[in-house]
């Protein structure tokens, strides 16, 4: 492997070829099983337009990766508050949030993820066919319907947080820096929450009209 300074390094995502992939500011970085290491994404200052190589695009910072089981690379930029897809072919295209809004989205309800502002996502994980987005900057959990690209809010949005509590909704706690999200095949989804102090489990709960609703079921620390 060659030795030199990692500024900042932030992500980093096993492949499901056995390679591991980590971003330093604006690149991402692939390091295969043979130890050969690659620039695979990010050009400072380069273009941010849907379909713009992969190589080009101006990433900001890359602080969230994500890997479907198609090969799709999902990556969260905390600078450009937005979230990329990486295609197979190399292109680079907008799956939520929009850097151009500075107000905050005034709703919670399902929208279409690209006319959300996301205020720096960060942490990332794929559950079944949704993508699941930290967003501290936002204080919320966010889950991206990859089949209709509508986003709604999983966790956060409430008005009191009570840590001798468990079984309340998540969408009706108070987080304060949610930073990391991670899934199991049970379903459940795991986060941390820096400001608070703790880890959060979420376990899904079907409802009467056959949506998934989280529940906080427990949490390490507070």
């Amino acid at each position: 492997i060659p030795v030199f300074p990692l500024y900042h390094p932030r992500a980093v995502k096993a492949g499901i070829d056995g390679s591991v992939f980590f971003s330093v500011r604006e690149n991402i970085y692939r390091l295969d099983s043979s130890l050969n290491l690659s620039v695979i994404a990010g050009k400072r200052g380069g273009p941010t337009s849907d379909g713009t190589g992969v190589t080009d695009f101006g990433f900001g910072q890359i602080s969230g990766i994500a890997i479907h089981p198609d090969g799709t690379l999902y990556v969260s930029d905390e600078v450009l508050n937005a979230v990329y897809a990486i295609s197979l072919d190399k292109k680079v295209y907008r799956v939520a949030g929009d850097p151009a809004l500075s107000a905050p989205t005034l709703t919670d309800n399902p929208m279409p993820a690209r006319e959300v502002l996301l205020r720096n996502p960060s942490g990332l994980t794929i559950l079944e066919n949704k993508l699941i987005i930290a967003a501290p900057g936002s204080h919320k959990i966010k889950e991206v319907d990859l089949k209709t690209n509508i986003m709604r809010t999983i966790a956060g949005g409430g008005v009191n947080f009570n840590f001798s509590e468990t079984k309340s909704w998540a969408d009706k706690i108070v987080l304060k820096w949610p930073n990391s999200v991670a899934a199991v095949s049970n379903g459940q989804i795991y986060f941390t929450d820096s400001s608070n102090g703790f880890i959060g489990i979420l376990s899904p709960v079907k409802q009467a009209d056959n949506s998934t609703r989280y529940r906080l079921d427990s949490f390490i620390g507070g």
